[in-house]
This record gives C-alpha cells, sequence and structure tokens, in this order.
C-alpha cells in the first residue's frame, strides 16, 4: 500500500548558443557577437537564486538518431569525455574534453543506453553499449599502451542475438553496469522485454541469467536492503540480489503499482536519512515525477510516494546530484522532442525531500541525458541531446554550469 502525500514532489570546439527565454529569465545578460557568446541565468521559480548555464552545441551533427550516450574520462587527462552512438547507422563517437574533437569508435547502429566502465581491469574505461544487428558488445578502449583518439577499439561481444531490431520486443533497450556477484568483474544487466544479467567470466566470457519482468523500460543498479548486494530496481518493483546470483532466484518486492512498463527510474538517499529511495517519472507517456521514501525495515515495510512535479512528461532518463552544494540532492530531467513543453529541469531539494524549486535550464528536449562535471572545478553540467525519431537534427548538447567561473569571465568568455 502506497501512502500518498500530494505536497512533495568533430567539431573542433562546441558552438554556443543562447537558452531558451524564460519569463523568470534574470535580466543580466551579454551577447558577443564577434564570437558567438551567450550567458544567462536561466528560469528559476521565486524562492531561490538560478545557476547560470552555458548552453555549447558540441556538435551540430552527431550521429544519426543519437539514442545512446555517456559520459567518462576516455583519455586519461582528468577531465569528463562525451560519448555518442546513433540509432540510424550513426557510428559510436567520442568527444575529447575540452576541444570537443570528435573520434569514432565504430561504424553501424546503437540502441538505446550505452555505459562505460573498466571491462577489462587496465585502468582505463571501455565503452559497453548495444549493436543492432550484433547484439550487446563492450569496446576495449586502446589505453594504456595505445590512443584512444587514433587507434583502433576493438569490439568484443558479451551476447549476440539480441538488439537485432528495435521492433522487437526481446532487445537491450536500458543498459547498466556494476558487480552482481561481489568477484570485483564488471557485470552487466539489461532491459528490454526481459531482464538479463550478464556475469562475467572473464572479458570474453559471460554467464547469463534472464529474469522475465516484460516491461520496456526502468533499470538501476543500487543495493536496497544493505546486504552488500546489488539489486535491481524496475517500474515500481525490485529484484532482490540472491546470495548467488547467477544460481538463485532474484525475488520481486512491490514498491508501488500503476506504474506504465516504460519509465525512469533511479535511486537515491533523498531525505537523508542513510536509506536508498526510489525517483520514478514516466518515459513515454505524461504523469508525474516522484520518490518513494524508502521504508525501515526490507523487503516489509511500506514505501512512501512524495510527488516532486505533477506536470512532467516523456522522462526518459534524469540523474540525482546536489547541483547548488547545498549537501542535498536536486534532480535533473529532460522531456524529450514529442513532449508538450520539451523542458530540461532541475528541481531543488530544498527541505529534505518535502520542498522542491524547479529551474528551467533549456526548452529544445532532451534524452538519455548526463549529469558530469565538466571542467576541473566542483560544478556540475547537463549533457545529452534528442533521439530524432521525431524529426530534432542530432546535436550534441552541452548546458554548462559556470556558476564556478568569476563574473568578468563568464560574461566576456572567448570558448569557441
Amino acid at each position: 500500500m502506497i501512502q500518498q502525500n500530494p505536497d512533495r514532489y568533430p567539431l573542433q570546439g562546441g558552438q554556443i548558443s543562447p537558452p531558451a527565454e524564460q519569463p523568470d529569465a534574470c535580466a543580466l545578460k551579454r551577447f558577443l557577437a564577434c564570437v558567438g557568446v551567450c550567458w544567462a541565468c536561466c528560469g528559476v521559480l521565486a524562492g531561490g537564486a538560478a545557476l547560470p548555464f552555458r548552453h555549447v552545441v558540441v556538435d551540430a551533427n552527431g550521429p544519426s538518431h543519437p539514442h545512446c550516450k555517456t559520459v567518462g574520462d576516455v583519455d586519461g587527462d582528468g577531465l569528463t569525455d562525451l560519448l555518442a552512438g546513433g540509432a540510424e547507422n550513426g557510428g559510436v563517437v567520442w568527444y575529447a574534453n575540452p576541444s570537443w574533437s570528435k573520434h569514432r569508435i565504430d561504424q553501424g547502429s546503437f540502441s538505446t543506453d550505452m555505459q562505460v566502465g573498466d571491462v577489462d581491469r587496465d585502468g582505463d574505461l571501455d565503452v559497453i553499449i548495444p549493436k543492432l544487428g550484433v547484439g550487446l558488445v563492450w569496446y576495449e578502449n586502446p589505453r594504456p599502451a595505445g590512443n584512444p583518439a587514433r587507434d583502433q577499439w576493438k569490439m568484443h561481444v558479451i551476447s549476440a542475438g539480441a538488439s537485432v531490431s528495435l521492433q522487437r520486443d526481446d532487445f537491450h533497450h536500458d543498459v547498466e553496469v556494476g558487480d552482481i556477484n561481489g568477484d570485483g568483474k564488471l557485470d552487466v544487466v539489461t532491459r528490454g522485454g526481459r531482464t538479463r544479467i550478464f556475469l562475467q567470466n572473464n572479458p570474453d566470457s559471460w554467464a547469463t541469467v534472464v529474469i522475465p519482468t516484460d516491461g520496456r523500460g526502468g533499470l538501476a543498479l543500487a543495493d536496497l536492503n544493505a546486504d552488500g548486494l546489488l539489486d535491481i530496481v524496475e517500474n515500481g518493483y525490485w529484484l532482490e540480489c540472491p546470495k548467488d546470483p547467477g544460481g538463485g532466484t532474484w525475488v520481486r518486492h512491490e514498491i508501488a503499482s500503476g506504474w506504465p512498463d516504460d519509465v525512469g527510474v533511479t535511486v537515491a538517499d533523498i531525505n537523508g536519512d542513510g536509506r536508498p529511495d526510489v525517483l520514478l517519472a514516466p518515459a513515454e507517456r505524461p504523469g508525474r515525477l516522484a520518490w518513494f521514501e524508502a521504508p525501515a525495515q526490507l523487503p516489509s515495510g511500506r514505501w512512501i510516494e512524495h510527488v516532486i512535479a505533477s506536470d512532467v512528461a516523456d522522462i526518459h532518463t534524469f540523474k540525482v546530484a546536489d547541483m547548488d552544494g547545498d549537501k542535498q540532492l536536486d534532480v535533473v530531467t529532460a522531456e524529450m522532442e514529442q513532449s508538450p513543453q520539451k523542458r530540461i529541469s532541475i528541481y531543488f531539494n530544498e527541505g529534505r525531500g518535502e520542498k522542491w524549486r524547479q529551474q528551467v535550464v533549456g526548452t529544445t528536449g532532451s534524452h538519455n541525458l548526463r549529469v558530469a562535471r565538466i571542467g576541473r572545478g566542483n560544478t556540475l553540467s547537463i549533457v545529452g541531446s534528442n533521439h530524432g525519431n521525431n524529426g530534432a537534427p542530432p546535436v550534441i548538447d552541452l548546458w554548462e554550469n559556470v556558476s564556478g567561473e568569476p563574473a568578468a569571465k563568464t560574461g566576456l568568455s572567448t570558448r569557441p
């Protein structure tokens, strides 16, 4: 039973363009036409200061239908790079921070999610992604001996056969990585028609566990019951990891009923009580963004729903991070190109999950967004792109948080 509380809630260099105007936008704004730079405080509801963001077009001609996006330090220089993969023969590429020079990893079609992680335990980030017509694969970073910008990325097949076509119900729609069985090796979990766990024997040998969960999207990994094992969280329920993840039964426990079979889901301690809470949003329809307060006892106990926003739509992926540095976790969302408002938003947590304030960072829409530290400071920025299925161009966007820059530098930036 759920108790609901309605009051809770390669381009060589990027092109820089102004964020969409908001009714409550700050007046301070400087345009430098000679270098095409715009800086602005984006719209924010009354009650708090807005974070300033600079919209950077990393690539105006990214991979065709760029379904897959992620971030990570690909070249080992200490800066977060961007990665994108396209579903219509767009290939998979990475963009080197700070020049945003584009480097191809492979050709082909990729959908719908991707992650980075050290699959072969050689100290660098590899790429895990579904390749249409092949299956779930990982690409070996040429480092440490080679150069990821110049040398070939070797493809390894984790599981052949699925992800042959986006029209099938049986494909890898969501991808997450983590050490499921505690052996120190990176494992992979996917969802799309079924939930699959790929337990790594070695980088070229994987044991497969299939859980008949149905549904298309919504996947997160977290240790909900504090037993040291990663559980699987999906659309309104969680699957408890058995002591033997490869041979035991993954028991389903309900969080909340009535959620569609395609959601965005993430896990974080929203109210600071030391227990991981679950956040849900509708991925392909209008609905509400909500967090569910974890009970003190699991698997028994009641999850309490708190609505963050009741007017969202088409939030495919969202993230949780402390965007304003107040030691409370905020929620970053993007409504996709088919949504009515196409908002990229931050919901600031202003009272242990009891009070929220929305800032609209942009209104171009985005899909499978990521949050990352782009510079060498501590500010967090937003990365994404539209999927293009409804006609949006394949633009790779960065909403760069410039709150850590001095005012003069912020207004007069000559960054390309």
